[in-house]
């Protein structure tokens, strides 16, 4: 009896060692696949935050250029007398109080790259002219703003889009004709370029309709 119980606990004890605990190959396979998992893992983690930071960036910009855009705009829809092209009486009296000359009256098939015209963002009338300026030998394009406060001020100027932004084009369809016309004055806006942020770039296409908030009868 007492050797047959020997013999099942020396049977136990050779099945417990076999069953227990890994080979140091074992081991060394687990370490390293574990090891690869985690490294691809990480660069995986590693670049979905770059490209959600550059996102961010090129978002960050393409938003100030939108603000810039829309100001702009904003201005364009409280003025009268849109006038394109380079006007020589920009801060002359006639400017703001003879009857218009040099109206842009071609309509939408013309595209203009300046455009000027009489602004009421402010308590006193302003003349505004906003320029399309082409880039060169590495500086980007841009558009620029000049004002005038009144009649005979001076003329002072700004970029209006940022260094971040390069305005490839910048058209202005213009249709502003003479006060009392049945047609309300309206202009069409098409803005193309490029936003940069490091070494990201992305292409933007920006258009839009403004039409003169003021009814068409003359001032």
């Amino acid at each position: 009896m007492i050797k047959i119980i020997n013999s099942i606990n020396a049977k136990l004890k050779k099945e417990k060692s076999l069953r227990g605990g890994f080979t140091m190959v074992e081991l060394l396979v687990a370490v390293a696949l574990f090891t690869v998992v985690m490294l691809i893992s990480v660069a995986v983690i590693f670049s979905i935050i770059a490209g959600n930071r550059k996102a961010q960036n090129i978002n960050a910009v393409v938003n100030n250029l939108n603000f810039a855009i829309e100001s702009m705009v904003r201005d364009m829809k409280t003025g009268y007398y849109y006038r394109c092209g380079r006007v020589d009486n920009f801060s002359q009296a006639s400017f703001y109080t003879s009857p218009p000359t040099g109206l842009c009256t071609a309509g939408a098939s013309t595209a203009q790259t300046d455009i000027s015209f009489v602004s009421l963002l402010k308590p006193q009338p302003e003349a505004v002219r906003y320029i399309f300026v082409p880039g060169s030998a590495g500086v980007p394009g841009k558009i620029e703003k000049y004002t005038s406060a009144g009649a005979g001020a001076s003329v002072t100027g700004s970029s209006l889009t940022s260094p971040d932004v390069d305005i490839k084009s910048a058209k202005f369809y213009v249709d502003s004709p003479a006060p009392g016309d049945r047609r309300q004055p309206s202009i069409f806006i098409l803005i193309s370029g490029t936003a940069k942020s490091g070494s990201t770039e992305s292409d933007f296409i920006i258009q839009t309709y403004v039409s003169q908030r003021l009814l068409n009868i003359g001032f």
